[in-house]
């Protein structure tokens, strides 16, 4: 009797372990997805920010890949509309975009990689000085 009880919790246990793990993979990739979400639109906040009190591409970027601090760096990309400082008077709409390449653990299952964006979106306001 007490053979086929440990037998049966075997048999319970074979069949739920799959499925905790697998919620236990969504859990962390869920996770995974918010951090990546909350990091882009913080970076392409203060790279806005950046761009709208300086007009400088390169000093945007590097303040956009600096505020991305827990992801990798070398997956992150900036994207600023209108990509010209001579396009960007003060006054205009200036877009700065951050993305970043997620790759999630179900690679097996066709689900590889997936991109987050984030997007900062700032009226110009520096000084136009001769």
């Amino acid at each position: 009797m007490v053979r086929e009880e440990h037998a049966q919790s075997l048999v319970e246990l074979a069949l739920t372990l799959p499925v905790l793990l697998l919620l236990a993979v969504l859990i962390v990739t869920l996770s995974l997805l918010g951090v990546a979400r909350l990091a882009t639109e913080n970076a392409a906040s203060e790279g806005a920010r950046t761009l709208a009190l300086t007009n400088d591409n390169a000093r945007a970027t590097a303040t956009a890949i600096a505020a991305t601090a827990p992801l990798r760096s070398d997956l992150v990309d900036v994207r600023i509309d209108p990509s010209s400082a001579s396009l960007r008077p003060r006054g205009s709409l200036a877009r700065v975009v951050v993305g970043y390449r997620l790759a999630l653990p179900f690679a097996f299952a066709g689900l590889g990689d997936v991109r987050v964006e984030g997007v900062g979106v700032r009226r110009m306001e520096f000084i136009d000085v001769p």
